[in-house]
């Protein structure tokens, strides 16, 4: 797209991030839908939404398409299906959730798995117009199989993550359930929501333009796309692996290690020159950046309860969302002022760091035991 219609870097990243303040918009709306009707029609509506914007995408002519269809649709496909999935697998399998949401979660990663090897090959065999197509109906199809599999949890979930299975009584521990508004009123609800932009913002920073980075150090396209691909895989190991490392770590431990570590992946990426140096990096990154989106629904259950669990998280993806935004616009933003990637990955190593000190900080309310 940059060299059919010349848009800048920060241009075609800033639809990245269109999609990225859309979700975060809607996330709140979706979660509290969920809460109520559950996570059925949403998820329909998300799969029809996400892929009729690939589908127009592949015939747009000027820049504000591209932001309507890829970043505006999908940012409503987005929150229509995330928020409903992952709220209802946290309330189906409770003590087993990190586990479930590791699982669940594994089907973002393998998407990055598959997607950037079959879109370079469109792209260089054919044209960014049919990958988007195939992208498109792709959606649709694998889409509507798996929503025919989507139930609602019981009524009796709302006992909260304690529980061992939907059906069990509710733990003495959960007499706490917070509304959204009693548990934004709490300072763990705004730290956790820092440090979860902040986390979104480096990996979104690193997803969107670490491949460019490389093919500006020599490397070549086809081995560049493989970066995302090696990330992708460690990624789904990294949440499929969540649910083994939190009984063993403690949630707070198994949210503190992973963000300390990617301060110096980040740190590392800024200084790669060569091939092995990026793969390297993309198989660490991936895998401790896998760790922590099973983890946050389960943290967000143990704090505040789960009975409002989706209008809770949905508020929590604000902070993903508006890290998601800023990222990849801010990597851009810096390359075109200063010519290369240096000076971002630093940046993000920098906050990082931040947030890392932060979630040691984290705890419950008041009154609630650990």
């Amino acid at each position: 797209m940059a060299s059919t219609f010349d848009w800048s870097r920060s241009a075609i990243s800033g639809i990245a991030s269109a999609r990225s303040a859309v979700f975060g918009i809607l996330s709140p709306i979706t979660g509290t839908l969920t809460d109520r009707h559950g996570p059925r029609r949403l998820v329909l509506g998300g799969i029809i939404i996400s892929g009729l914007g690939y589908l127009l995408a592949a015939h747009i002519s000027n820049l504000w398409q591209a932001y309507l269809f890829l970043g505006v649709f999908s940012g409503m496909a987005s929150a229509a299906g995330y928020l409903p999935t992952i709220t209802t697998v946290t309330r189906w399998f409770g003590n087993n959730a990190a586990m479930a949401n590791g699982i669940v979660l594994s089907g973002f990663s393998l998407a990055q798995i598959a997607l950037p090897p079959l879109a370079i090959w469109l792209l260089q065999d054919y044209s960014w117009t049919v990958c988007l197509t195939v992208i498109g109906i792709t959606v649709w199809a694998v889409g509507a199989i798996a929503w025919s599999f989507i139930k609602s949890p019981p009524a009796t979930i709302d006992s909260g993550t304690f529980v061992k299975t939907p059906s069990a009584p509710a733990d003495e521990s959960y007499r706490h359930q917070y509304t959204l508004g009693q548990a934004a009123r709490n300072r763990s609800f705004w730290t956790l929501f820092t440090v979860y932009a902040v986390y979104a913002l480096c990996f979104q920073m690193f997803t969107v333009h670490v491949v460019a980075a490389a093919i500006d150090a020599d490397i070549s396209p086809t081995s560049a796309a493989l970066i995302l691909t090696l990330t992708g895989i460690t990624n789904t190991i990294g949440r499929l692996c969540s649910g083994l490392v939190v009984p063993k770590l403690g949630k707070k431990l198994s949210l503190a290690i992973p963000l300390g570590t990617q301060i110096a992946l980040l740190a590392l990426l800024a200084v790669s020159t060569n091939t092995g140096m990026y793969y390297s990096i993309a198989l660490i990154y991936g895998f401790v950046y896998g760790i922590i989106p099973p983890l946050i629904p389960v943290i967000i259950g143990d704090l505040f309860g789960n009975r409002s669990l989706g209008a809770i998280f949905g508020a929590m993806n604000g902070a993903y969302s508006t890290g998601m935004a800023i990222g990849p616009w801010l990597g851009g933003f810096i390359f075109d002022q200063t010519g290369s990637y240096v000076a971002a990955f630093f940046i993000a190593a920098g906050l990082m760091a931040g947030a890392f000190l932060f979630s040691l900080t984290v705890k419950p309310p008041a009154g609630q035991s650990a």
